[in-house]
């Protein structure tokens, strides 16, 4: 029985190496998503600002945070939040919370490394990455799921002057 456990254990160290080695780089360079691939998460040259506006739309998916939102970003902080349709105006009489590009950057990012089937960034037609914010961002945790998508349209990008 001794002979037989270690012979067990390097197979068992294989198994591991193994298991360990299908969950790090994909060979996308780190830019994809889970199954369904998708595009840089982040941009690396573009470094959010610390005070801009945006306009966020947020729709898919079965879940509370849903609408359209004009958003002001102060030192990294949203620090004003005005509610563009009845569904956003729902969301924010419950006390819900709206990210910051970097915030949704990182949820895009989280859901990668969670093993999302789909995380994908799209960026405006012609503006090169890392110029920039990207325009929509999308997640499918499961894509046999029904109702598990978010979809984030960005718009109305102004830095501070």
């Amino acid at each position: 029985m001794r002979a037989l456990k270690r012979a067990a254990a390097p197979l068992s160290l294989v198994a591991l190496c193994l298991a360990l080695a299908g969950c790090g780089d994909d060979g996308d360079g780190g830019n994809g998503g889970g199954e369904g691939g998708g595009a840089r998460v982040g941009a690396p040259g573009w470094i959010e600002p610390d005070t801009y506006r945006y306009t966020l739309e947020s729709r898919c998916g079965e879940r509370d945070f849903i609408g359209a939102y004009a958003i002001s970003v102060a030192n990294g902080e949203v620090v004003e939040v005005a509610a563009l349709d009845a569904s956003a105006k729902a969301y924010l009489g419950r006390g819900g919370d709206v990210p910051t590009i970097a915030g949704l950057l990182d949820l895009a990012e989280q859901a990668r490394h969670e093993g999302a089937d789909e995380v994908t960034t799209d960026y405006p037609d012609g503006a090169p990455e890392g110029e920039g914010p990207p325009s929509a961002l999308t997640i499918d945790r499961d894509a046999d799921a029904i109702d598990d998508e978010e979809c984030y349209t960005i718009s109305d990008y102004t830095p501070a002057a």
